[in-house]
């Protein structure tokens, strides 16, 4: 059955198994316990705002990108919005000149 919560369930899975950690490890990032993230990740358990925000954290990305689940996307359309999500979540604490230089080279690698 596809429920939002299953669909949660496979989107935190993806995320950490993406960066390569271990349910402990984000645990140990989002201040969590490793038994609360492996029952988030089976679906059993449904988390509220905060622990969203724990998670996000622990993952070292947003909120929105924990949610952002469409019905048909594949995988690697989900990597390449990670990866602009996270550098966009590291942009939003740089100066404009940074931001402005990022875009040039980025404008340049995609010409």
């Amino acid at each position: 059955m596809d429920t939002i919560v299953t669909r949660f369930a496979e989107r935190l899975r993806n995320l950490r198994d993406e960066r390569h950690m271990t349910q402990e490890e984000l645990a140990a990032r989002a201040g969590l316990h490793p038994g609360y993230v492996s029952s988030l990740e089976r679906g059993a358990q449904i988390p509220r705002l905060t622990v969203l925000e724990q998670l996000a954290k622990g993952l070292g990305t947003e909120i929105r990108a924990l949610v952002d689940f469409p019905h048909v996307a594949s995988r690697k359309s989900d990597k390449v919005r990670d990866e602009i999500t996270m550098i966009a979540s590291r942009l939003e604490k740089s100066d404009l000149a940074t931001v402005r230089r990022i875009r040039r080279a980025v404008e340049a690698l995609t010409d």
